[in-house]
């Protein structure tokens, strides 16, 4: 089954920088997520989807679905 990953960007705050969060739910009450840092090179996203792709589906496909509705983030697909 696939199974849908979401990042966003997390703009810097007061004690940390800017970061992106690849995020999937499992379950109605499970969230499996990874942050890694917003390096400014492009493919931020990308790669925060796909190292929750490798924690958690290694052997499995990723394609990029989409961008998300608010511009603040992306759509990834593991599994087809």
């Amino acid at each position: 089954m696939p199974v849908a990953i979401h990042t966003r960007y997390l703009p810097a705050t007061d004690t940390r920088p800017s970061r992106v969060k690849a995020s999937t739910r499992r379950g109605s009450d499970v969230v499996w997520s990874v942050t890694i840092p917003y390096d400014h090179e492009g493919r931020e996203h990308e790669r925060a989807a796909d190292a929750l792709r490798l924690k958690h589906w290694p052997a499995l496909p990723m394609v990029y679905a989409g961008s998300t509705i608010d511009g603040r983030g992306e759509v990834y697909v593991v599994g087809l």
